[in-house]
């Protein structure tokens, strides 16, 4: 939605557009504009129920970890990959040591090993440094107060119907 605003000598309206509309025209959005007393008090009171049920589900931390864990989904995905392609390699470098030891090696297979192992030592070790980024977040009992307390002064201010909260 963008800001758009009427002028006229009797005082001009003030409303939000699709932004789409404004682009694409009618055949993106047939309901182009709204009045804006009427979208700031739509978004307000969503953000009125957001932060109450925040404030009173003592579920707050949960709500960080869970921001916290989206946030670095990217990394979780690489250690989830790398765990993979490590247990892919380990087996495939005990079926190569058990195929030498059994005599059925190829004249290749202990070149295929060391190169393999060398891959495995590189995947551990980025394993390892990603998985530093993952550990556990702690979230301090004052600093869910000071968000409590965030909170509490923004329902404070939406309730009091400030011109700009």
């Amino acid at each position: 939605m963008v800001g758009n605003s009427t002028s006229s000598k009797t005082g001009g309206h003030r409303y939000y557009t699709c932004g789409g509309y404004l682009r694409k025209g009618k055949e993106f959005c047939t309901y182009y504009a709204w009045r804006k007393e009427r979208v700031e008090e739509i978004v307000k009171n969503k953000l009125r129920t957001t932060l109450l049920r925040l404030s009173m589900d003592n579920q707050l931390e949960e709500e960080i970890k869970l921001y916290h864990n989206e946030k670095n989904k990217h990394i979780i995905a690489q250690v989830s990959n790398l765990e993979a392609e490590i247990n892919f390699l380990r087996k495939r470098i005990q079926t190569v040591e058990e195929d030498i030891q059994a005599g059925r090696a190829k004249p290749y297979h202990q070149d295929m090993l060391d190169e393999m192992n060398q891959e495995l030592a590189e995947k551990t070790a980025e394993h390892s440094r990603l998985s530093l980024h993952l550990e556990p977040l702690h979230v301090s009992e004052e600093y869910i107060a000071a968000v409590k307390y965030d909170i509490q002064t923004m329902i404070a201010l939406l309730d009091a119907d400030a011109p700009n909260p």
